[in-house]
């Protein structure tokens, strides 16, 4: 079988150089004659398909969340070899200019744009570990609206957080995931973004508190599609086979390493479940 886990691996951590069919035939131990049809035929998506998504999704998620980062930075550490080139590709598939995207970031378009596969990940990756947690005091935003629309509420969290001198390094970040997009009607969706806190409320934010008690806690590597299936993973096979119930609050999200600052595919995020005492 072909190793495609690790070319995929290799593509996102190398988007800023020229990725040469030779070596990545190489990764997967197949010939480069046959290595198109191969991870076309598993992937459902062309190999330079992928590798224009993969950069062209890097890119747009730093234009929105990396403000410190300029539009020439961001194109060629993307593997474009010059801003004029970026700027045509960006425009090609989101009908806006760089630079429009970022002071009005509109992910609409995006919705819409074919994404590449991932790997799936088997369930014997997922490990559960029972652990307990203390109290943990948060600033919160609640984003309500469209998915889609999500990104904008990331901007004003990022912003207030950095006005407020709480980088990842220094104020732990969570997510909570209050409803399933897919079950929801997309006015009613919340998505919480939370950092470790202690300080007074304001206009923006929530003061509040993730409560302490006994967790599920579910380590996982990799992008979105990794998170999605060791969720169904904890709901659909192990919660069911354990002697206790899902407690009174949403399950959350802590963000330990995340995209784009590192590669899709190394990001590490713990899943928490709450646990009701026996």
């Amino acid at each position: 079988m072909p190793n495609l886990q690790a070319v995929c691996e290799y593509i996102d951590c190398h988007l800023s150089q020229e990725l040469r069919l030779e070596e990545l035939s190489r990764l997967a131990y197949q010939s480069p004659f046959h290595f198109h049809r191969l991870f076309s035929a598993q992937m459902g998506l062309g190999l330079s398909a992928y590798i224009r998504q993969a950069r062209l999704k890097r890119a747009t998620w730093q234009l929105a969340f990396r403000p410190q980062m300029s539009i020439t930075c961001i194109a060629l550490d993307n593997g474009y070899q010059s801003l004029e080139g970026f700027s045509r590709a960006f425009r090609l598939v989101s009908g806006l200019s760089p630079s429009a995207f970022r002071q009005n970031p509109d992910w609409h378009w995006w919705q819409h744009y074919p994404q590449k596969e991932t790997i799936m990940t088997s369930t014997s990756d997922f490990q559960v570990q029972l652990v307990q947690r203390t109290t943990t005091p948060v600033a919160l935003l609640v984003h309500q609206g469209a998915p889609h629309l999500l990104g904008q509420s990331i901007q004003r969290f990022i912003a207030w957080r950095k006005a407020n001198q709480l980088p990842p390094a220094k104020s732990a970040t969570f997510n909570l995931l209050y409803d399933d997009p897919s079950e929801t009607p997309p006015e009613d969706y919340r998505f919480g973004l939370a950092c470790e806190y202690r300080g007074p409320a304001s206009d923006e934010i929530d003061v509040t508190e993730l409560p302490a008690g006994t967790y599920a806690r579910l380590s996982v590597k990799g992008g979105d599609q990794q998170l999605e299936e060791a969720i169904r993973y904890l709901y659909g096979h192990w919660l069911p086979e354990q002697a206790c119930q899902a407690g009174n609050y949403p399950l959350f999200l802590q963000r330990l390493s995340f995209y784009p600052d590192v590669p899709a595919s190394q990001a590490q995020t713990d899943i928490y479940l709450l646990l009701k005492p026996n």
